[in-house]
């Protein structure tokens, strides 16, 4: 999907001289840019989550099963 983003002078020289030494244009060095970022903000994410969940269940919160119990529930 095709995204408009503008950006100061001072952000896009920089691009621009590193898209022009990887021979690359500046879309695709900022697309991976992103994908870079996406993946720590990612990691960040799922662990905050997981950290609140474990929180959960130490404080009585949310139970857990076994994964026997999963199985017999779900007719695994």
């Amino acid at each position: 999907m095709p995204v408009l983003v503008e950006l100061e002078k001072d952000i896009l020289e920089p691009l621009e001289l590193i898209a022009k030494d990887k021979n690359k244009d500046v879309g695709y060095i900022i697309a991976e840019i992103v994908d870079k970022y996406l993946e720590e903000l990612e990691d960040e994410y799922f662990t905050k989550l997981a950290d609140e969940r474990y929180a959960d269940i130490l404080s009585g919160k949310s139970e857990t099963i076994s994964l026997e119990e999963l199985e017999k529930k779900y007719g695994l």
